[in-house]
């Protein structure tokens, strides 16, 4: 015969038409139990607007009440507005900071990358920068960054792993420049975190 469970050994013998109340009530504690760890769980927060995720050795550290600060990402794909020297960056053509487009973080299933696209007009003078012209930003996304040009510059905000944006690169509005580097080239300065 096998033997009862210490929390219903008191039902043995001469109470044992009480076992089967004494286990109907063990299942509703253990459902009780069930339903609290959900609500607990349900409690645990998602990145996000007010609310930063950090990797430690010792575990997830969330902050609750962090600002979200310019080119930061969400965990819903949402990049929060800043300026790139005097311009305000779009996504899909319309302005950061009237947008409710995000980014699509499932687009890849591995590592991707996220990046403002800045367009300049250089202009040349016997070959040397003269003067430059910031056009437009764009925030774009994909497995490589392209390459840089003279006229068009890329700084990459952010890298995507495993669906959750991983690495801030800036966390302020960027001052951006274009400066000369040799006959006909240019490259791009910058001061932001």
């Amino acid at each position: 015969m096998a033997l009862l469970p210490q929390s219903l050994a008191q039902y043995a013998g001469r109470n044992a038409k009480l076992a089967a109340d004494a286990e109907d009530t063990a299942l509703v504690k253990m459902g009780t139990l069930k339903g609290w760890i959900a609500k607990v769980i349900g409690l645990i927060p998602n990145p996000g607007a007010g609310i930063a995720v950090r990797r430690t050795p010792q575990g997830d550290v969330w902050n609750v009440g962090v600002t979200p600060t310019p080119f930061q990402i969400s965990s819903q794909g949402k990049v929060y507005p800043g300026l790139v020297g005097t311009l305000m960056p779009t996504l899909e053509g319309e302005p950061l900071d009237t947008t409710s487009k995000t980014l699509d973080l499932t687009a890849n299933d591995g590592n991707f990358y996220v990046w403002l696209t800045i367009h300049f007009t250089p202009t040349y003078a016997s070959g040397w920068l003269s003067y430059s012209s910031m056009d437009s930003v764009t925030v774009d996304s994909g497995t490589s960054i392209p390459s840089d040009t003279d006229s068009v510059k890329h700084l990459q905000i952010n890298t995507i792993t495993g669906q959750a944006p991983t690495a801030s690169f800036f966390t302020t509005s960027i001052p951006v420049q274009l400066k000369d580097n040799g006959l006909y080239s240019t490259l791009i300065t910058y001061t932001g975190s």
